[in-house]
């Protein structure tokens, strides 16, 4: 594959690359599917380095470094988690010298869909040699981590709470042995089936808050979750702006009704759904309840939190 793509003028052997790669990704799965695909990254960039995850933090670490250390384009290769921790790190080391590019060994691969980054290792490997770097929104989110202080990351796909984060919560305690859309599928039923409504105070661009009890809200630069879900079917990663995405309050049943319609993307229109477009969205839950983030695809913190969109702030290889 090399060699064709050396012919075409698209051969980046002499560039300077990082790859973070998550063994783990997948249920364990990646760490296979990564000796495979190794030997083609091998092939095409002589001079690539490889680091891998070992632990939670470990992606936006090894990211932060490899920016600061010169490297023209990291790659994540993993799920959105892993892609979110690298998006954070090359976003803590500064963000604008560094590209970023994804190979999906991947539990959810929810932000390549939006992307249109192929699933399939070998042909995103493809992708990601012969495409171009385009200049993509990131969002910033400030939210209180689970010991009660202050803490900051940044994510490119979609953060969002309520059931959504306990959802996350469930399906990164499992192992995944059918696959991320049914993890998360099964993982949807159960939550929704048990959990209640939280009442949410939410403000969109410094407009007065408002307390709404929500089933689920999602702050969204791209425009799928929860692998597979198109929970903003016209969001655009490059405006400047979050659709912001609410689910009020609705039974459990009308939730389990809804689901095919949220995969299909056709539920926007439906009663107690809205979408707005905003550039900083604030939240904090009523009476003390704790209310979960879900922050591409990893469960970092709870309520309350705040986030705001840095238009054009990573280039991304798609």
């Amino acid at each position: 594959m090399a060699a064709w793509v050396r012919g075409l003028g698209l051969g980046p052997a002499g560039e300077e690359v990082r790859f973070v790669v998550n063994p783990a990704s997948s249920g364990g799965r990646a760490a296979g599917l990564w000796a495979s695909l190794g030997v083609r990254v091998r092939e095409t960039w002589p001079r690539a380095q490889v680091v891998q995850t070992a632990a939670s933090g470990d992606g936006a670490r090894l990211a932060r470094q490899a920016a600061l250390e010169g490297c023209r384009l990291v790659v994540a290769v993993g799920g959105d988690g892993t892609v979110g921790e690298v998006v954070d790190g090359l976003m803590e080391a500064g963000g604008a010298r560094t590209e970023l590019g994804v190979l999906p060994l991947a539990t959810g691969g929810d932000l390549v869909r939006t992307l249109g980054i192929p699933r399939d290792p070998a042909a995103a490997l493809a992708h990601l040699v012969a495409a171009g770097p385009r200049r993509l929104d990131v969002g910033r989110v400030s939210y209180t981590a689970p010991g009660g202080e202050e803490a900051r990351r940044h994510f490119i796909n979609v953060a969002s709470f309520g059931t959504s984060g306990e959802v996350v919560a469930r399906v990164n305690r499992s192992h995944k042995p059918l696959g991320g859309r049914i993890a998360f599928a099964w993982a949807s039923l159960a939550v929704t089936w048990g959990a209640a409504c939280p009442t949410v105070h939410l403000s969109l661009d410094g407009e007065p808050a408002e307390p709404r009890a929500v089933r689920v809200v999602a702050v969204a630069n791209g425009r799928c979750f929860g692998g597979g879900m198109r929970v903003a079917p016209k969001a655009l990663p490059d405006d400047g702006l979050f659709d912001v995405v609410v689910v009020g309050a609705i039974s459990r049943w009308e939730a389990l009704r809804r689901g095919p319609a949220l995969y299909r993307g056709t539920h926007l229109g439906l009663p107690d759904v809205s979408c707005r477009r905003a550039r900083r969205v604030e939240a904090r839950a009523e009476g003390g309840v704790e209310v979960l983030l879900d922050v591409d695809g990893e469960q970092p913190g709870r309520l309350p939190a705040s986030f705001e969109v840095l238009p054009g702030a990573l280039a991304v290889r798609a």
